[in-house]
């Protein structure tokens, strides 16, 4: 009996992971607007954490975020390798850098001040003082968005192999190997999804049907009634 619930809760894990990583894929879709161009990013993303010291939820956020922020103009691999040398090299939470990197390109896209985004990647140790100077004079002195958003991007590539360093590390083994269970158990449990969803449905039905014909209410009453009985003893 041991053995056949330790079996079973290893199928369910995987099941699990399986299911988190079919809501991750519907909900690139609806922002990408294509299944198929989500179950792309998804496998870049999940490629991704594996060769780099961050997982796969670290993955899925910062190119969420990044997408959303430029409007699909980001969030790719390539932009993700710039937020990710980045970080690594800092030291740094990648979702947080993300979001402040797009932030600054959301607001640079749109021709607005980007001080707080810019400043927030200055105490993180992102861009220089000299770097955000040089952005808010282009800025000021009315130069193309494109050129004051390629100072930042120019900026991020200076830390161009910081995820392989980090990698080699204690702590970046770790994470790949964690990686790489977690895509062991989505892959284990990708056979056992569908028939899963086809049992979770039948359960559902069933609580519903025991709800409907009065079933709950009369095991709660005959709980209550036990109960009392107890407590009277």
């Amino acid at each position: 009996t041991g053995a056949i619930k330790a079996g079973a809760a290893s199928v369910w894990s995987a099941v699990k992971e399986a299911f988190k990583f079919e809501t991750l894929t519907i909900q690139f879709s609806v922002l990408m607007g294509s299944l198929t161009k989500a179950k792309a990013r998804m496998k870049e993303l999940a490629d991704f954490a594996a060769q780099t010291p961050f997982s796969m939820e670290d993955a899925v956020v910062a190119s969420r975020q990044l997408h959303v922020f430029s409007d699909g103009a980001l969030g790719a691999t390539g932009s993700l390798r710039l937020v990710g040398d980045a970080a690594a090299a800092m030291g740094a939470d990648m979702k947080e850098v993300s979001f402040w990197v797009g932030r600054a390109y959301s607001m640079i896209k749109g021709g607005q001040p980007f001080g707080e985004a810019a400043m927030r990647l200055q105490e993180l140790g992102i861009i220089t003082p000299q770097v955000r100077s040089k952005m808010e004079e282009l800025q000021a002195s009315g130069a193309a968005n494109i050129e004051v958003w390629n100072v930042l991007a120019s900026r991020l590539s200076e830390f161009k192999g910081g995820m392989s360093q980090m990698s080699t590390t204690g702590d970046g083994l770790i994470s790949t190997l964690e990686d790489t269970a977690t895509a062991v158990k989505k892959t284990f449990g990708e056979e056992f999804k569908e028939v899963a969803k086809g049992a979770i449905s039948g359960l559902i039905e069933w609580l519903n049907k025991l709800i409907e014909d009065g079933s709950i209410k009369k095991w709660a009453s005959n709980t209550l009634d036990l109960l009392y009985k107890v407590a009277g003893a």
